[in-house]
């Protein structure tokens, strides 16, 4: 039985066990079905506004409905981690947003939709914060940020596969089919992990200290602001909102703004797929770099190149072949650094708040995607030129690369506070 598998058996690449290796895997395709059902809502939406009657403004409510679901799952219900069990919180939240997936294929109006798009935003939230946080509590502690982006990367990924599969489902089976495959697919896996992962810590998790013995009381959310910590919440927090407020602006606008200066429908619609491939590229250089203590340097300097490149925009010519470099370039930093955010959260949050620091830096993202996403939609409704829409980035950009710094001292405290102690922090 694969849960019976021994971590005493010979380590394989990376330092992992086979079972491991399994269970990352499990959690890749947890993400990868995330990814499909964020791509599948606006991949839908134009057929299914026509058959359901209803304009873009009502279609969007339905696109907010997963992100406002997110929020509260990842800020409110993905502590119940911390409190009980991470593998079966993850077994659950992942069938869950299966069930609700598969149920959007049967709304017969935009209330309907909407009503499960928002419970499948809080199955989503629940889900991602904590499989980052039971990937760490079973990984070795000096590979946990390269390993947590490995499998986050399957969320770009994932939307990808949703975006270059859509033509032939919807011929075959609709709109409503993007959903059904997404939703059966989510069920399956949830009754794998449920079966197959263990819901342990590691012995070096086991093992790890925790934050101070007088806050041993207090609430998962109240621990994120003792002493040790904040230094880590705050800026992580920041970072994360601005720059999701970058990354989603180009994911969800560039289509838009892009057809809008003479772009051809086919170039516009790539351009979201490039800003994500360039985050598939970069995340997983950007995850070693915070497994062997350089995360303050590897973002310092994505941020600081991403505020030159947003600042081209204002001065390079709308060129397809020179701004798509550019935007690749852009998600290269932009999405690289969101993905590899993950991998700070697992190293930098102890085990007993690690859910729940994940949890609410994920939901501090969504509010910058919802945030960056309405401030976009103003600028494009006054007309405002592209070009500035996406030199004004520089200004979030600049604010996340001055969160680097004191991330950078409490990565220092980590290590050395891991180096002193008997094992060097390793397994």
């Amino acid at each position: 039985m694969i849960e019976g598998l021994s971590v005493r058996h010979s380590l394989g690449p990376l330092g992992l066990t086979g079972y491991q290796w399994f269970a990352l895997l499990l959690c890749a395709l947890t993400f990868l079905i995330e990814g499909y059902d964020m791509a599948a809502m606006p991949i839908a939406a134009p057929t299914l506004g026509k058959e359901l009657g209803v304009n873009a403004t009502r279609l969007g409510t339905a696109i907010v409905a997963l992100n406002i679901g997110a929020i509260i799952g990842n800020g409110f219900l993905a502590p119940i981690g911390d409190r009980f069990s991470r593998k079966w919180t993850v077994t659950i939240s992942t069938v869950l947003l299966g069930i609700c997936v598969t149920l959007t294929a049967t709304a017969a109006s935009i209330t309907q939709v909407v009503a499960w798009r928002f419970i499948s935003g809080l199955a989503f939230g629940v889900a991602t914060a904590n499989v980052v946080a039971l990937m760490a509590d079973q990984f070795p502690r000096n590979r946990r940020a390269l390993l947590v982006v490995l499998a986050a990367t399957n969320l770009p990924l994932g939307s990808a596969l949703c975006g270059f599969g859509a033509a032939g489902i919807t011929a075959a089976l609709g709109w409503r089919g993007l959903f059904v495959i997404g939703g059966v697919a989510g069920i399956a896996l949830g009754l794998v992990i449920g079966a197959a992962l263990r819901g342990g810590a590691s012995v070096e998790v086991r093992e790890e200290a925790e934050p101070s013995e007088g806050l041993a009381g207090k609430g998962p959310i109240l621990r994120l602001f003792e002493p040790g910590l904040i230094g880590v919440t705050l800026p992580l927090w920041l970072l994360g909102f601005c720059n999701a407020s970058i990354l989603f602006v180009m994911l969800n606008w560039l289509p838009t703004m892009l057809t809008g200066i003479g772009w051809t429908l086919g170039e516009s619609t790539r351009a979201p797929a490039i800003v994500s491939i360039g985050g598939v590229m970069s995340g997983i250089v950007l995850a070693f770099l915070v497994d062997i203590g350089r995360a303050a340097v590897a973002l310092r300097f994505a941020f600081l190149a991403l505020i030159v490149t947003m600042a081209l925009f204002l001065v390079v010519p709308p060129s397809v072949p020179v701004w798509t470099g550019m935007l690749l370039i852009a998600g290269l930093l932009s999405s690289g650094s969101h993905t590899a955010e993950r991998g700070l959260y697992a190293t930098l949050y102890p085990k007993a708040v690690r859910a729940t620091g994940v949890g609410w830096g994920n939901m501090m993202s969504r509010l910058g995607n919802v945030i960056g996403t309405l401030t976009a939609a103003v600028l494009i409704d006054l007309k405002l030129d592209v070009s500035h829409t996406l030199g004004m980035m520089v200004v979030p950009a600049t604010i996340a690369l001055l969160c680097t710094i004191p991330l950078g001292r409490a990565d220092r405290r980590r290590r050395a506070a891991e180096s002193a102690m008997p094992n060097g922090g390793r397994q």
